[in-house]
């Protein structure tokens, strides 16, 4: 498939306007907001935007910061097509699988919204929490479908391995934008921290930290070792281990979120509820129940994965014999 010097400009036209959007966000959520959050003034730089929990906040720095990096990528791609002679059409299929790439994030993050983290917004039991659930669990169908429509296009009967690339690039650099700004909290609150609730706030966001770290740094070295042009039978199980390994690991976070919950529900040490009082308020029981969940789903998913990867080189391996 041929690009247009058209498709080229308003790839790079819309790549610039994502980046520097999110970056401005990324930024002043990621080192404003977020690393504030456990302060003696929390909420100093959003107290006149809107009043939120820590996972909010979080997630509005994060999609900044990893939207600003795969945006750019994308600018730069569709930058050098002009000039790329033969392998124009290839960059500018990298810049639009950013695009891709994007709406996959945007799709995840809206469905835990809706499914998990449903009372980001909310903060408190008594609050309605229909809406923001349904909204995002519709958007995130709409955003699927509206992914997959160019996906397919793009890549039907073609080579499929620099859209597996970018993904697993994607989800690596995502989660560890997400692990550095759970870091930056911690760093705020071991030295400013609330004074008598300094070790339960600690102990969640080292499950965030600790978890996103090692399943980033796997998805990064499957997307990284996977070879772009025709990826071998080797590479491809690799990336599909690295999948699930990455998502048993995340699991650990759920299954860590879910139990603090329940093990502090008669506490204020809840980051799902709005701060009140240098404690942020419990919810309720629906985010440490859908927390479990999510962790055995996730856990299902990854265990999935690792035997559809062996079962794959089975296939490969029997056909080569047969060829042979």
């Amino acid at each position: 498939m041929k690009y247009t010097s058209t498709s080229k400009t308003l790839s790079m036209i819309f790549h610039a306007i994502i980046a520097l959007g999110c970056c401005a966000m990324g930024l002043y959520f990621g080192f404003f907001v977020v690393p504030f959050a456990f302060t003696s003034n929390p909420y100093q730089f959003s107290d006149n935007l809107f009043a939120a929990s820590f996972y909010l906040y979080l997630e509005l720095a994060v999609i900044g910061l990893a939207f600003a990096i795969i945006s750019g990528y994308g600018f730069v791609k569709a930058f050098l097509s002009f000039s790329a002679g033969g392998n124009s059409d290839q960059m500018v299929r990298d810049s639009l699988t950013a695009f891709i790439c994007e709406g996959y994030v945007a799709a995840v993050t809206l469905l835990l919204n809706g499914s998990v983290l449903f009372n980001a917004m909310t903060g408190s039991e008594t609050a309605s929490i229909t809406f923001p659930i349904v909204m995002c669990i519709l958007l995130s169908i709409v955003l699927l479908i509206a992914t997959n429509i160019p996906m397919v296009r793009m890549y039907d009967g073609h080579d499929y391995s620099p859209l597996l690339k970018g993904l697993s690039l994607t989800g690596g650099i995502t989660l560890l934008v997400l692990s550095f700004e759970t870091l930056l909290a911690l760093i705020g609150l071991y030295t400013r921290s609330f004074t008598a609730t300094t070790n339960p706030f600690m102990a969640q966001i080292v499950a965030i930290l600790v978890p996103t770290l090692v399943a980033g740094a796997l998805l990064l070295a499957a997307g990284i070792l996977l070879k772009k042009k025709e990826a071998s039978a080797k590479s491809v199980k690799f990336t599909t281990i690295a999948l699930g390994a990455a998502m048993i690991v995340l699991s650990a976070t759920f299954i860590c979120e879910g139990a603090f919950e329940f093990i502090w529900q008669d506490y204020n040490y809840h980051l799902i509820g709005i701060l009140n009082e240098n404690a942020f308020l419990f919810p309720g029981l629906g985010y440490g129940i859908m927390c479990i969940i999510a962790a055995v789903i996730l856990i299902g998913g990854g265990i999935t994965a690792i035997i559809y990867s062996g079962q794959q080189t089975s296939t490969n391996s029997k056909g080569t014999k047969h060829t042979a």
